[in-house]
């Protein structure tokens, strides 16, 4: 599946919105899905001449990391900062996946001076994203899906999804949503035409955000950070963030989880399988510790 790629480089702040928006969704009720967590763990990174996002994934190696988009970090020229609680927090330090592109591993990482103040989110190192329910978390331009962007970027947003599809062709690895439109399905691309209810797209802006994906259920969720924000994509021959246009995030985890595995490389924080491993792997692990005692 071939779809036209554009990257979601940093903009200029200008009015403060994020995220194109259903057109029959008041717009508050992205501005408040956001402030939940692990959502808020999503803060803005402040670069040269504009913004983008990144979102704070832990303590590793006697320092704090935030993971961001590399094509973010391409526009850091000097004193860049990371903001999720009205304070800027220095980066010390960039480090951007080796030969990253727009359609693979665009990932880079911020060491942080300090504590940013909100909790960690766990990043998933597994390959079982396909039709999950997300949610994305950005600093980027909004609009609707009727008139695409019309406004600048700044205010953090959140919108649902679902991973439509993950595209793991040659060197591509990428999931992709797509944004469907309630009133006339021909714009539905991949997946399901049916949109959910604060379904949305990514716009200029949100580049590095996160995209988080639910290994729960819908009432009890469970998230763990599954993408990072790089590409606005279309196929309708214009690319503005309206209904039938797609949203595409680097994959961190993967039957080989490149991403995740890179990020605990370079940080010592690691991945976390979905949670059934975790408790099947918890169940081994306490049958064994039995087993012993009873050897013993």
């Amino acid at each position: 599946m071939r779809f036209t790629l554009f990257a979601l480089a940093c903009v200029a702040t200008a009015v403060s919105f994020g995220s194109t928006i259903r057109h029959d969704r008041a717009d508050s009720l992205y501005t408040t899905l956001d402030n939940n967590a692990p959502f808020s763990s999503v803060g803005r990174v402040n670069v040269t001449g504009g913004l983008g996002s990144g979102t704070y994934i832990g303590f590793g190696g006697g320092s704090h990391w935030v993971l961001t988009a590399a094509h973010v970090a391409s526009n850091i020229s000097q004193n860049p900062n990371f903001n999720v609680t009205g304070t800027n927090i220095a980066v010390t330090q960039v480090i951007a996946f080796s030969g990253w592109g727009l359609n693979n591993n665009d990932f880079s990482l911020l060491r942080l001076a300090s504590d940013p103040g909100v909790a960690a989110v766990p990043f998933y190192n597994g390959a079982l994203e396909l039709g999950r329910e997300t949610v994305s978390v950005g600093y980027g331009a909004t609009g609707t899906g009727l008139t695409g962007i019309n406004a600048g970027a700044g205010t953090r947003r959140a919108f649902e999804n679902v991973a439509d599809y993950v595209n793991t062709n040659g060197s591509e690895n990428v999931i992709f949503t797509d944004f469907d439109n309630p009133i006339n399905a021909a714009d539905n691309v991949i997946g399901s035409a049916i949109p959910r209810n604060l379904e949305g797209n990514v716009a200029g802006g949100d580049s590095g955000g996160g995209l988080f994906g639910n290994f729960g259920t819908t009432s009890s969720p469970v998230w763990r950070l599954i993408g990072v924000t790089s590409t606005l994509a279309w196929v309708d021959g214009t690319g503005n963030a309206d209904y039938g246009d797609l949203s595409g995030y680097a994959r961190i985890g993967g039957t080989v989880p490149t991403g995740a595995n890179w990020i605990q490389s370079n940080t010592g924080i690691a991945g976390v399988p979905e949670p059934g491993t975790m408790l099947v792997l918890g169940a081994g692990l306490a049958a064994l510790a039995r087993r012993r005692r009873r050897q013993a």
